[in-house]
């Protein structure tokens, strides 16, 4: 039973960690078709360090 919990755990934790990449690359995504690409970099480097500082 408790490996069958780890497993879920990790499971999980690897859901969240793909819907997170996966929003991230849909906003910037949305920031290169509507900005120029010097803004784009401004905001990759933004959610970088945000990425930085939840790890």
């Amino acid at each position: 039973m408790q490996e069958s919990s780890i497993i879920q755990y990790f499971t999980e934790k690897g859901i969240e960690q793909g819907k997170k990449q996966y929003a991230v690359e849909a906003i910037l995504t949305v920031l290169e078709i509507r900005f120029q690409e010097e803004v784009i970099r401004d905001f990759e480097e933004a959610i970088a360090e945000v990425r930085r500082e939840r790890a």
